[in-house]
């Protein structure tokens, strides 16, 4: 690790609880959803959803989620986009755990092991947690005086040097 990525791993430590944690709750709602999608491969859901294209097509239309989830790990801790991107995955969680519902409901055999309604169950608990979050983080003050301090980049570099002389 170079360290310049020592610095920031040095930044992130001191982010706020409550956006640390909301990273967090966005990280786990991110691997259960692929771990859907994965699971959705398995059971070809695109012949589900009655998609031309087979597995190519899902595949690719799977790409955008991918890139989202990529995009907001990094934006995250930005008011403005790294919310709009963590609200857009908890929507894609519901708009999953809905559609899946029904069509569970409407007794398609589908999905119907027990680690695909775990997947589902977790992103039907996790997905309105995220939004409740997101919605608790808008409402934050954004003065710094409440985000508690934080050191810049001269600081941290300052002493990761000390800790490199041992001092």
């Amino acid at each position: 690790m170079t360290f310049q990525g020592m610095d920031r791993l040095l930044l992130l430590a001191h982010a706020p609880r409550m956006e640390s944690r909301h990273r967090l709750l966005y990280l786990v709602n991110a691997a259960v959803l692929l771990c859907h999608q994965i699971d959705a491969a398995y059971w070809r859901e695109w012949e589900l959803f009655h998609l031309p294209g087979g597995i190519q097509l899902f595949v690719v239309l799977n790409a955008p989620l991918v890139l989202l989830i990529r995009l907001g790990v990094e934006r995250l801790r930005e008011p403005g986009q790294g919310r709009r991107i963590s609200a857009a995955l908890a929507l894609a969680g519901l708009f999953a755990v809905v559609l899946h519902g029904a069509y569970l409901l409407a007794g398609d055999d589908g999905f119907d092991t027990s680690v695909s309604l775990l997947l589902l169950a977790a992103t039907a608990v996790l997905s309105p947690w995220q939004l409740v979050r997101l919605r608790a983080l808008a409402r934050k003050p954004a003065n710094k005086a409440t985000a508690g301090p934080r050191p810049d980049i001269q600081q941290v570099a300052g002493h990761r040097r000390s800790l490199v002389r041992g001092e």
